[in-house]
């Protein structure tokens, strides 16, 4: 949830929905959990890995249009 207070920060509102998907991942994970078994790190490492890896994407393709 740091990721909201951060937004204002940097004036980035992009940040705003990478802290909504992160949470997202965690309530998923909740489903995925009590479903199949899988252990709650490695299905929250997944989800969060992969909303972390695109705006880490989204993060250097704006910086190199600067």
């Amino acid at each position: 949830m740091h990721f909201v207070p951060l937004a204002y920060i940097f004036g980035d509102p992009g940040l705003q929905v990478l802290a909504t998907l992160m949470v997202l991942a965690v309530a998923i994970n909740l489903v995925v959990h009590r479903r199949t078994g899988i252990t709650p790190s490695a299905s929250t490492g997944l989800g969060s890995g992969i909303a972390l890896l695109a705006f880490g994407v989204r993060a250097a393709v704006l910086a190199a249009s600067f």
